[in-house]
């Protein structure tokens, strides 16, 4: 992407949030632009059934990475299935979150532009940008979870 303004090259440079939902563990971290994970945190994923507390649990993680303005957008991993765009998830391996909003939840928390998809193909754009699969015209990536 050719940046449009000085605005959109600052935008490119700033650091994302990233936010991995998992069956065993939430996890948060400080992303730079050229994929570097400078800060991370994580904490077990709660075990209930109630969806407000597993959402309690993950902002508390999320917050503790403020303030949200040195951040360019909100990217999520989480477990599906979920609809078109990660507007409602229901990870088979979290059973508190049937149809939730999380990414609706997540850009109110943080403000910020949030996009979320499936933890595996997070996974592997993730490896054909900075990972083993760089260069790489075919290649596949695997999960083993909890899920």
């Amino acid at each position: 992407m050719v940046p449009d303004s000085e605005a959109d090259a600052r935008a490119l440079a700033a650091p994302c949030l990233a936010v991995d939902v998992g069956g065993t563990k939430l996890a948060v971290g400080l992303v730079d632009a050229g994929g570097r994970l400078h800060q991370r945190l994580a904490a077990p994923t709660p075990r209930t059934e109630d969806p407000e507390v597993l959402f309690a649990a993950l902002s508390m993680l999320v917050d503790r990475l403020r303030p949200f303005d040195r951040f360019a957008a909100c990217g999520v991993g989480c477990g599906g299935p979920m609809t078109t765009g990660g507007v409602l998830v229901s990870p088979l391996n979290i059973t508190a979150w049937r149809s939730f909003p999380l990414r609706d939840r997540l850009a109110r928390l943080t403000g910020l532009p949030t996009f979320v998809d499936n933890d595996a193909k997070a996974l592997a754009l993730g490896e054909g940008w900075v990972g083993a699969a760089v260069g790489e015209r075919d290649y596949m990536a695997m999960v083993v979870s909890t899920g």
